[in-house]
């Protein structure tokens, strides 16, 4: 069922009484009874005049509490935070330390050969103290530890395993070659990464060793 606007209740309430006071009047009622209808009149007028009014109010208090929500997101995300001092952290601890501030963490790394120094920020951008919008980026640099790959091309397997070993590769993966070539078999041909390359100790060693027919399979 469609339900009737209230306005138009109003509206239809003032014609009835009106209509009913004119009615009184043409029948030559008493001036009390039309009295009391302009009474009823006025009544009905003041009801609907006041009504539209309690909308008005109740408008206007909704459009208020709408600014007030706009204004308060607003406020929000325009926060501002200080960045904490990060240098000497760890860099996943510095990372946790800005995500529970409400900053975001970008990491670069730095070659060193110091492992006391491995994983620890040397930088940070803004610096220490700075004030800095919510969910801005804080870049910081930390030290990564790394070691020169030997040259171990032209030696025998053996000796390139004990030098890669002794600078501090112990993952070592060996492929055999076949050659033709009398001074390259037994030998290690080729290597990745190449001599001189800075390298963290964890990562993989790939050798090459010439061989005049591949070792049989077991």
């Amino acid at each position: 069922m469609r339900l009737i606007h209230p306005f138009i209740v109003h509206a239809l309430s003032i014609f009835l009484v009106a209509f009913a006071v004119l009615t009184l009047v043409s029948c030559g009622c008493s001036d009390g009874a039309a009295d009391d209808g302009a009474t009823a009149l006025s009544t009905a007028i003041l009801t609907s005049t006041t009504g539209e009014q309690a909308t008005t109010t109740s408008t206007a208090v909704i459009t208020e509490s709408t600014a007030t929500t706009v204004s308060s997101t607003q406020s929000t995300a325009q926060q501002q935070v200080q960045v904490p001092d990060l240098v000497g952290m760890v860099w996943c601890g510095a990372d946790s330390v800005l995500g529970n501030c409400g900053l975001e963490c970008e990491t670069e790394f730095t070659p060193t050969c110091d492992p006391l120094a491995d994983g620890l920020v040397s930088a940070q951008d803004p610096a220490a103290g700075a004030w800095v919008s919510l969910q801005s980026v804080v870049t910081i640099e930390a030290w990564r530890y790394m070691i020169p790959v030997p040259d171990v091309v032209g030696m025998t397997e053996e000796d390139a395993t004990l030098a890669l070993d002794g600078a501090g590769f112990s993952n070592l993966h060996v492929t055999y070659v076949v050659t033709l070539t009398p001074t390259k078999m037994g030998k290690v041909i080729e290597q990745d990464p190449d001599p001189g390359v800075l390298t963290e100790p964890a990562a993989q060693i790939e050798l090459k060793v010439g061989e005049k027919t591949p070792p049989m399979s077991m």
